[in-house]
Protein backbone atom coordinates (compact mmCIF):
# COMPACT_ATOMS: atom_id res chain seq x y z
CA UNK A 1 0.00 0.00 0.00
CA UNK A 2 2.91 2.39 0.72
CA UNK A 3 4.19 1.98 -2.86
CA UNK A 4 0.70 2.80 -4.16
CA UNK A 5 0.58 6.03 -2.15
CA UNK A 6 4.06 7.02 -3.37
CA UNK A 7 3.20 6.41 -7.04
CA UNK A 8 -0.25 8.03 -6.81
CA UNK A 9 0.12 10.92 -4.35
CA UNK A 10 -2.28 13.76 -3.58
CA UNK A 11 -2.16 16.37 -6.36
CA UNK A 12 -2.34 20.16 -6.33
CA UNK A 13 -5.28 19.96 -8.77
CA UNK A 14 -7.03 17.69 -6.25
CA UNK A 15 -7.82 14.01 -6.02
CA UNK A 16 -11.37 13.31 -7.11
CA UNK A 17 -13.82 10.48 -6.56
CA UNK A 18 -12.35 8.12 -9.14
CA UNK A 19 -13.08 4.41 -9.26
CA UNK A 20 -10.09 2.13 -8.79
CA UNK A 21 -10.11 -1.64 -9.07
CA UNK A 22 -7.38 -4.27 -8.89
CA UNK A 23 -6.76 -7.16 -11.31
CA UNK A 24 -3.85 -9.53 -10.59
CA UNK A 25 -2.38 -6.99 -8.12
CA UNK A 26 -2.41 -4.24 -10.78
CA UNK A 27 -4.50 -1.10 -10.19
CA UNK A 28 -6.93 0.14 -12.86
CA UNK A 29 -8.81 3.43 -12.90
CA UNK A 30 -12.19 4.01 -14.50
CA UNK A 31 -12.06 6.48 -17.38
CA UNK A 32 -15.45 8.22 -17.66
CA UNK A 33 -14.61 9.43 -21.16
CA UNK A 34 -13.69 6.06 -22.65
CA UNK A 35 -16.12 4.27 -20.31
CA UNK A 36 -13.72 1.54 -19.30
CA UNK A 37 -11.00 0.72 -16.80
CA UNK A 38 -7.48 1.77 -17.82
CA UNK A 39 -4.23 0.57 -16.25
CA UNK A 40 -3.38 3.06 -13.53
CA UNK A 41 0.01 4.61 -14.22
CA UNK A 42 1.32 7.80 -12.59
CA UNK A 43 0.50 9.71 -15.81
CA UNK A 44 -3.03 8.27 -15.94
CA UNK A 45 -3.47 9.28 -12.28
CA UNK A 46 -2.71 12.86 -13.26
CA UNK A 47 -4.89 12.77 -16.39
CA UNK A 48 -7.98 11.42 -14.66
CA UNK A 49 -7.74 13.81 -11.71
CA UNK A 50 -6.80 16.86 -13.80
CA UNK A 51 -9.73 16.33 -16.16
CA UNK A 52 -12.10 15.98 -13.20
CA UNK A 53 -10.61 19.25 -11.90
CA UNK A 54 -11.22 20.90 -15.30
CA UNK A 55 -14.86 19.81 -15.23
CA UNK A 56 -15.66 20.47 -11.58
CA UNK A 57 -13.62 23.60 -10.90
CA UNK A 58 -13.14 25.20 -14.33
CA UNK A 59 -16.51 24.38 -15.94
CA UNK A 60 -15.15 22.35 -18.88
CA UNK A 61 -18.10 20.47 -20.44
CA UNK A 62 -17.52 16.71 -20.46
CA UNK A 63 -18.70 16.59 -24.08
CA UNK A 64 -15.91 18.99 -25.13
CA UNK A 65 -13.08 16.78 -23.82
CA UNK A 66 -11.75 14.18 -26.24
CA UNK A 67 -9.38 11.78 -24.45
CA UNK A 68 -6.64 9.92 -26.36
CA UNK A 69 -7.45 11.88 -29.50
CA UNK A 70 -5.54 10.50 -32.48
CA UNK A 71 -3.81 12.73 -35.04
CA UNK A 72 -1.28 12.23 -37.82
CA UNK A 73 1.98 14.20 -37.53
CA UNK A 74 4.41 13.84 -40.43
CA UNK A 75 2.92 10.46 -41.34
CA UNK A 76 3.05 9.10 -37.78
CA UNK A 77 0.03 8.46 -35.60
CA UNK A 78 0.11 10.33 -32.30
CA UNK A 79 -2.35 10.37 -29.41
CA UNK A 80 -3.13 13.57 -27.57
CA UNK A 81 -3.96 13.13 -23.89
CA UNK A 82 -6.95 15.42 -24.27
CA UNK A 83 -8.23 17.67 -27.01
CA UNK A 84 -10.59 20.45 -25.92
CA UNK A 85 -13.17 21.70 -28.43
CA UNK A 86 -15.76 24.45 -28.60
CA UNK A 87 -19.49 23.91 -29.21
CA UNK A 88 -18.83 23.48 -32.97
CA UNK A 89 -16.23 20.79 -32.10
CA UNK A 90 -13.42 23.03 -33.36
CA UNK A 91 -10.20 22.31 -31.42
CA UNK A 92 -9.31 25.12 -29.00
CA UNK A 93 -6.78 23.55 -26.62
CA UNK A 94 -4.50 20.56 -26.09
CA UNK A 95 -3.94 19.11 -22.62
CA UNK A 96 -0.84 16.97 -22.10
CA UNK A 97 -0.38 15.18 -18.77
CA UNK A 98 2.87 13.97 -17.25
CA UNK A 99 3.59 11.89 -14.17
CA UNK A 100 3.93 13.89 -10.93
CA UNK A 101 7.71 13.31 -10.96
CA UNK A 102 8.19 14.94 -14.39
CA UNK A 103 9.17 18.63 -14.19
CA UNK A 104 6.96 21.04 -16.10
CA UNK A 105 8.64 23.88 -17.98
CA UNK A 106 8.80 25.37 -21.46
CA UNK A 107 11.06 22.67 -22.89
CA UNK A 108 8.57 19.95 -21.94
CA UNK A 109 6.05 21.97 -23.96
CA UNK A 110 7.77 20.82 -27.17
CA UNK A 111 5.70 17.63 -27.35
CA UNK A 112 2.48 19.63 -27.45
CA UNK A 113 4.06 22.03 -29.92
CA UNK A 114 4.57 19.10 -32.28
CA UNK A 115 0.88 18.21 -32.00
CA UNK A 116 -0.03 21.81 -32.61
CA UNK A 117 1.67 21.81 -36.00
CA UNK A 118 -1.41 19.90 -37.13
CA UNK A 119 -4.16 21.35 -34.93
CA UNK A 120 -3.11 25.02 -34.61
CA UNK A 121 -5.02 25.60 -31.36
CA UNK A 122 -4.51 28.85 -29.43
CA UNK A 123 -3.99 27.19 -26.01
CA UNK A 124 -1.53 24.52 -24.91
CA UNK A 125 -1.79 23.07 -21.39
CA UNK A 126 0.86 20.90 -19.76
CA UNK A 127 0.46 19.49 -16.25
CA UNK A 128 1.88 16.97 -13.81
CA UNK A 129 -1.04 17.52 -11.42
CA UNK A 130 1.01 19.82 -9.21
CA UNK A 131 2.42 22.29 -11.70
CA UNK A 132 0.51 23.50 -14.73
CA UNK A 133 1.88 25.55 -17.60
CA UNK A 134 -0.53 27.16 -20.05
CA UNK A 135 0.53 28.90 -23.23
CA UNK A 136 -2.08 31.15 -24.83
CA UNK A 137 -1.67 32.73 -28.22
CA UNK A 138 -3.17 36.19 -28.03
CA UNK A 139 -2.85 38.11 -31.29
CA UNK A 140 0.79 37.60 -32.30
CA UNK A 141 2.28 36.89 -28.88
CA UNK A 142 2.43 33.96 -26.47
CA UNK A 143 1.31 34.49 -22.90
CA UNK A 144 2.32 31.92 -20.27
CA UNK A 145 0.52 31.26 -17.02
CA UNK A 146 0.48 28.62 -14.31
CA UNK A 147 -3.29 28.60 -13.92
CA UNK A 148 -5.80 26.55 -15.89
CA UNK A 149 -8.32 29.08 -17.24
CA UNK A 150 -12.05 28.54 -17.02
CA UNK A 151 -13.56 26.97 -20.13
CA UNK A 152 -15.38 30.24 -20.96
CA UNK A 153 -12.00 32.04 -20.98
CA UNK A 154 -10.55 29.47 -23.39
CA UNK A 155 -13.32 30.33 -25.82
CA UNK A 156 -12.03 33.94 -26.00
CA UNK A 157 -8.51 33.11 -27.23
Amino acid sequence: MQLFIEQFPPLECGVYDVKITWKNNIPYIYDIWRKKYIKLTPEEWVRQNFLHYAIKRKQFPLTRLHVEYEINVYGRKKRIDCLVTNEKLTPIAIIECKAPTIAIHQTTMQQIGTYNIVLKVPTLILTNGNTTLCSHKVHDSQIFSHELPDYSTLLTY
